[in-house]
C-alpha cells in the first residue's frame, strides 16, 4: 500500500523552490488535485565562448508526477536532486 498522496495547486505554489517554473499542470478529473507538472528547471551549463570555457545558466525540460519527483525531457530518467518536498 501507498503512502503517497496527491496534493492541490497552492501546496505545489508554495513549495516551488527559486529557479523552478511550472509551464502545464494536469489534475485529476474528479477531486482536482495535481496528477503531472510540466515545467523547466535552471541549470549551469558549461560553454566555450571568446577561446575561454565559461559556465552559464541555462534551461532544461522536466516533468513531476503528482508526488513532486522530478524527471528528465521526455525520458524517464529520476532526477531526485530537482525533486519538489511536498510533505
Amino acid at each position: 500500500m501507498n503512502n503517497y498522496q496527491l496534493f492541490n495547486i497552492e501546496t505545489w505554489e508554495q513549495a516551488k523552490p527559486d529557479g523552478f517554473e511550472f509551464t502545464h499542470v494536469y489534475y485529476t478529473k474528479k477531486s482536482q488535485e495535481v496528477r503531472k507538472v510540466k515545467g523547466t528547471i535552471t541549470v549551469m551549463k558549461k560553454v566555450f565562448q571568446n577561446g575561454k570555457r565559461k559556465t552559464v545558466p541555462g534551461m532544461k525540460k522536466v516533468h513531476w508526477d503528482g508526488f513532486g519527483r522530478c524527471y528528465v525531457g521526455t525520458h524517464s530518467m529520476r532526477k531526485r536532486k530537482y525533486d519538489i518536498p511536498l510533505r
